[in-house]
């Protein structure tokens, strides 16, 4: 990742290799994105990492109530900050109150990297919508069952922990991220979540990312007892859902 920010922010071509390079302001802003993007990766790996060892069970838990809808809006208010010098933006579009149960560095991981997937897959001068709402189970498990997704739909499973805990759900809580991407091949879907995967219609390296931020929501979702839904838009782009559990009788 970092050689290939080098390279971008240099502009190496086959006629113009890297070494005969002397634009200052280029270099200097290289080294600042490289360094940006190496403490990224450096903070997936360490979600990864705690991630491995709660579900080893090698560490405990520390579940603890976590304002959602706080957390959505920081993430968003960070998010299109960030967005502005590639001129796109982030847009909270709605914000019920919502209150999960989890561990927060990991929760707005889950919710982060999907924000900030969205961004760098959305066209130039676009827009990511973010919102969230809270759904009640009886009416919508149909929607969430993964042997009958809908067209051009991926849901995930529910893991057996936490469907044992289903029943007791009193709300769910949706966040939804919409972009302005070019989706992703119905057929990969369900491989987006994996390690390094990189999807074969443009989703690829070179808009950045180190492939792994995707793989921390969906085990950090499985470790909260929620769910993802994927769904591609028309005419373009792709939604991606995360269902957290609220609170529970």
């Amino acid at each position: 990742v970092a050689l290939e920010l080098a390279r971008d922010g240099l502009g190496e071509s086959p006629d113009k290799p890297l070494e005969n390079v002397i634009d200052g302001a280029a270099v200097a802003d290289s080294l600042h994105r490289i360094e940006r993007e190496t403490g990224n990766l450096t903070d997936l790996i360490d979600r990864l990492l705690v991630i491995s060892r709660l579900e080893s069970g090698v560490q405990k838990p520390d579940f603890a109530e976590v304002d959602l809808a706080a957390m959505i809006r920081a993430v968003v208010a960070d998010a299109n900050f960030e967005a502005k010098s590639s001129g796109r933006r982030v847009t909270l579009t709605s914000c019920e109150e919502f209150t999960t149960l989890g561990t927060a560095p990991l929760l707005r991981s889950a919710i982060e990297n999907v924000v900030r997937n969205a961004l760098r897959h959305t066209r130039e001068n676009g827009g990511v919508e973010v919102s969230l709402v809270m759904q009640d189970p009886k009416t919508a498990q149909d929607f969430w069952t993964p042997e009958f997704p809908g067209d051009g739909c991926y849901v995930s499973e529910l893991l057996d922990g936490a469907r044992d805990r289903t029943g007791e759900v009193e709300q769910w809580g949706i966040v939804t991220v919409r972009d302005e991407g070019a989706g992703v091949p119905s057929t990969e879907l369900s491989e987006i979540f994996r390690p390094f995967y990189r999807a074969g219609n443009g989703r690829t390296r070179q808009s950045g990312g180190a492939g792994l931020g995707l793989t921390i929501t969906a085990r950090s979702m499985e470790l909260h007892g929620g769910q993802y839904r994927l769904c591609n838009l028309e005419p373009s782009g792709l939604e991606v859902q995360l269902r957290f559990p609220g609170a529970r009788i």
